[in-house]
């Protein structure tokens, strides 16, 4: 009588694949990351020759061309912000407000809300704007 001996299956983890995915994944966050820099509100920035990048505690405060006001993506009116903006200022006076106005968004609506800003305790404000690209700059 012949017996057989049962062949022995392959039980071994395939890591190259998995690391070439994990790879690509990685990549692909990394470039996708580095592209989502605005909001879902639609708000074209006015153009600078200047910039200058914070990264400290901040509000965001965003003015679209309807006159929509959002603080930290939220929407609020006009009326309540300053109610809004005064606990969280008052928390930390050191913050730093940047306001995201729309280019079309009327100058006077602007600086009323500035000043509900400063009303509320802000004593850091900034206006965002876009770079332009200088002429003969590479």
């Amino acid at each position: 009588m012949k017996i057989r001996r049962r062949t022995k299956r392959s039980s071994e983890f395939i890591l190259i694949p998995m690391i070439d995915i994990m790879l690509m994944l990685l990549i692909f966050f990394m470039l996708t990351t580095n592209f989502v820099t605005q909001t879902a509100h639609n708000i074209d920035l006015p153009n600078s020759k200047t910039n200058t990048v914070l990264k400290d505690k901040k509000v965001q405060i965003y003015i679209t061309k309807n006159h929509e006001i959002f603080l930290n993506d939220t929407p609020v009116t006009l009326d309540s912000l300053g109610g809004l903006l005064r606990p969280i200022l008052a928390a930390d006076p050191e913050k730093v407000v940047i306001l995201k106005a729309d280019t079309e968004t009327k100058l006077g609506y602007t600086v009323g809300i500035i000043d509900i800003v400063k009303e509320s305790g802000g004593k850091r404000l900034t206006v965002t704007t876009e770079k332009t690209a200088q002429i003969g700059a590479e």
